[in-house]
Parts: structure tokens; C-alpha cells; sequence
């Protein structure tokens, strides 16, 4: 019993170490993913047309960075190996699973369309007009979910390898909606991911 820690009464620890018991705010994070150059074409364009209006992967990755309302974070868990002998059940750690695909939502703006952004997104997955399907090595992007402090410093950040859009869900039209903001869903696959340290700036084009 003399190992049991003296009962904290009171919240003195925190007042005497503020830079230290800070709380981390849900709503201070943004989620990134990078784009290479002339990969994103607009969904009404035609393939194989010569002169196709390709998105700019920066406005891109800075559309989506600004208009996503929220994203799990990235977890797993490892699954439980069960083995008898006599009576009695013992368990190992098995394989581990990802929290994979994540369910986002994001915000939907008229003069930046993340609709447009995720449909040429997904249509690097699969083409609706060609009838193509992508090689994961185009459409499987890198994504970071960056949490941040109040003001803004950089506390965590986690590495999703190999993200891309599994289903792109459209918000519906609705007559007797009280003027709600149209929000759209992208469930986003991923393989692993890591923890790592920020970077200032992140990396952008060809250089993740």
C-alpha cells in the first residue's frame, strides 16, 4: 500500500504549471493532403482532350486544408489471439488493424468547390467517363492531421501513407432545409500511419 500516490485534492497542479496542463482544443487542427502537378483534372472536363484545365495541387491541398469540419484522428488496435489449455484461456497480441477508411466531413463553398476537388480526386481511383481504373501509385496520396495549440503551435501531427477516397458522398438538395450549409462526406483509406515531427512549411508538390 505505500506505493499508492497521495490523492490530488484540489487543481493547484494546475495553476502552479500552466504551460503544461494547456488543454488541447477540439477544433484546432487541419488535415492536408499533397497533390502532385498536372494530376488533378476538372470533373467536367474530357479526358482525352488536349487542352484540359488541370486544378492547381497547391489550391488544392489548401481547398480541402480550409473547408474539412471534421477528422478522426488515426488509430489501431491489434486483434486478440485466444489459446486453451485444460481450463484456462490465455490471449497474444495478433495482427494489428487500422481505423481505416476515416468518415470526414467538409464544408461545401461555391467559389472553392471541395466537390470538385474530391471528384478529381476520386476519379484518379476510377474514371466515370473513361471507365478506368487508376494504379494506386497515382491516386494514393501522403495526408497530416496537424492538431495545434491555442495559438497555433504545431503539437501533434500524424502521417497518413496512402490515403485516397473509397466513396465521395454529395450532401442532397433540400426544400425545406433553414438555409443549412451544404457539407459533403469523403470516406479517406489509408494504409499506416506514423506520428511525426512538424515541419515548417509541410511538404507540397513532388516533395512528400
Amino acid at each position: 500500500m505505500s506505493n499508492i500516490p497521495t490523492p490530488v485534492k484540489g487543481a493547484r497542479h494546475i495553476a502552479e504549471n500552466l504551460s503544461l496542463y494547456e488543454p488541447l482544443r477540439v477544433p484546432h487542427f487541419e488535415f492536408q493532403v499533397v497533390f502532385e502537378q498536372g494530376e488533378l483534372l476538372l470533373p467536367t472536363a474530357e479526358p482525352e482532350e488536349d487542352d484540359n484545365e488541370f486544378i492547381d495541387p497547391n489550391l488544392a491541398s489548401d481547398v480541402l486544408r480550409l473547408t474539412i469540419e471534421n477528422a478522426p484522428v488515426p488509430s489501431y488496435t491489434t486483434n486478440s489471439i485466444q489459446v486453451w489449455h485444460g481450463n484456462v484461456q490465455t490471449h497474444f497480441a495478433g495482427k494489428p488493424s487500422y481505423n481505416s477508411p476515416l468518415s470526414m466531413t467538409v464544408k461545401e463553398y461555391i467559389g472553392r468547390s471541395s466537390r470538385q476537388i474530391l471528384r478529381a480526386w476520386q476519379n484518379l481511383v476510377f474514371n466515370i467517363k473513361t471507365q478506368e481504373m487508376g494504379l494506386k501509385a497515382s491516386y494514393a496520396k501522403t495526408g497530416y492531421l496537424i492538431e495545434y495549440a491555442p495559438d497555433w503551435t504545431p503539437v501533434t501531427v500524424y502521417k497518413l501513407y496512402n490515403c485516397y477516397p473509397e466513396g465521395v458522398t454529395v450532401a442532397e438538395g433540400n426544400q425545406e432545409s433553414d438555409a443549412d450549409m451544404k457539407k459533403n462526406t469523403i470516406s479517406l483509406v489509408y494504409d499506416y500511419f506514423e506520428e511525426v515531427e512538424y515541419n515548417n512549411p509541410l511538404p507540397t508538390v513532388a516533395n512528400n
